[in-house]
């Protein structure tokens, strides 16, 4: 394997440890929503803003979820690595 895909391995951990941490600030936003939403005058511009930050959030987890599940292969096709040459 190359230092690429080595130092990928190495980064899993953090990488599940980060997906764990924006999956729950997700589910605080999501209660924010809700709490947003039962009010009896809800803010539009907060929820607007609350959901914003929500799908990027999701967006994040999805990425970082694809990432960690792809095959130490499919890494390396996606990223190849340039043959060093020697020349004179």
């Amino acid at each position: 394997a190359g230092p690429f895909i080595l130092i990928l391995l190495q980064k899993e951990p953090y990488m599940n440890r980060l997906v764990r941490a924006l999956k729950a600030r997700h589910a605080i936003l999501e209660t924010r929503v809700l709490e947003e939403q039962r009010r009896p005058k809800p803010d539009s511009i907060r929820l607007k803003a609350l959901k914003k930050i929500k799908l990027q959030l999701r967006d994040q987890i999805a990425s970082l979820e694809r990432l960690i599940a792809q095959p130490a292969a499919a890494v390396t096709k996606r990223f190849p690595q340039k043959r060093q040459t020697l020349t004179s």
